[in-house]
């Protein structure tokens, strides 16, 4: 069972609006070109008005994941994983300096 703090990052994550993922992401400095064609345009998978969240099950414990947003390279497809938990946690210390 998930607690409460846990499920609260998990809601919050998923509430996050994609143009401010992809605004933290780009400020994190992951808009650097690929490293596999030189490609510098990404996209980061969304649906709708929000950014995707890949699931990854930790295999030494049962019942959790580690949660990413992804970007794919727009010429080769070569993948980047961003922690969802870290870009959460450093949008909220923007919020928290401009407040």
């Amino acid at each position: 069972m998930i607690d409460k703090p846990e499920e609260e990052r998990a809601n919050a994550i998923l509430a996050l609006p994609l143009e401010k993922v992809m605004a933290a992401v780009t400020h994190m400095g992951h808009d650097i070109p690929c490293p596999t064609c030189g490609n510098e345009h990404w996209a980061l998978a969304s649906h709708d008005t929000t950014a995707n969240v890949l699931n990854v099950p930790i295999a030494n414990a049962p019942g959790l994941a580690h949660w990413f947003f992804y970007m794919t390279c727009k010429r080769c497809g070569a993948a980047k994983f961003i922690d969802a938990a870290y870009v959460l946690q450093t949008l909220q210390q923007e919020e928290q300096r401009n407040a």
